[in-house]
């Protein structure tokens, strides 16, 4: 009987450990859940993020495609055309990315209106913008890469995330089978 009653009473410790650690194991899978949801809602928001930002660099790598087109332009009816209403033209396009090199065409040609003149000022504001448009798209290549790389690190997380809630769910019924058999020990 004594021996009996020493089992039962391990047995009986081992269901309340058991039951403790279901216990604790459920709320950290449920703890998982939420951060696994929380994960998902976060590459959502960065998706669609990273989706404007795209939309973004297509509408200002389009622009500037379509300046450096008007200039090409430009430059086909320097001898047409008078130097004052090609640079006008272009005033209000460049303008909306006003740098330095277009305030210094400007006063350029309030001096040296010439077809040479117009052509040299041409040329300065189709480098200026190749040059910004490799820098946009540079810019954009490192952004795309920057987010592949967040995205690839959170579904690493996520993955890790969820292999560890299906450890937990197998280790509850791990310990719900292991307390099943110890009652019916116990019982017998």
């Amino acid at each position: 009987v004594e021996t009996n009653q020493r089992r039962i009473a391990a047995l009986t410790n081992g269901i309340n450990r058991l039951s403790a650690s279901s216990e604790r194991w459920t709320a950290e899978r449920e703890q998982l859940s939420k951060e696994i949801a929380g994960a998902e809602a976060a590459k959502g928001v960065a998706a669609a993020e990273h989706e404007k930002q795209r939309d973004s660099f297509k509408t200002e790598e389009t622009r500037l495609l379509s300046l450096v087109d008007e200039i090409v332009e430009a430059h086909k009816k320097i001898a047409e055309v008078p130097a004052s209403s090609l640079i006008s033209t272009l005033q209000e396009k460049v303008a909306v990315k006003s740098n330095r090199s277009w305030k210094n065409s400007q006063a350029f040609l309030q001096r040296e209106p010439k077809p040479e003149g117009v052509e040299a000022v041409l040329d300065g504001l189709q480098t200026d913008v190749a040059a910004n448009l490799g820098t946009l798209r540079s810019k954009e290549t490192q952004r795309v890469q920057s987010f592949q790389s967040m995205m690839k690190d959170k579904n690493a997380e996520m993955k890790a995330m969820q292999e560890q809630k299906q450890d937990k769910t197998e280790a509850i019924a791990d310990a719900a089978q292991k307390v099943s058999d110890n009652k019916v020990v116990i019982a017998n």
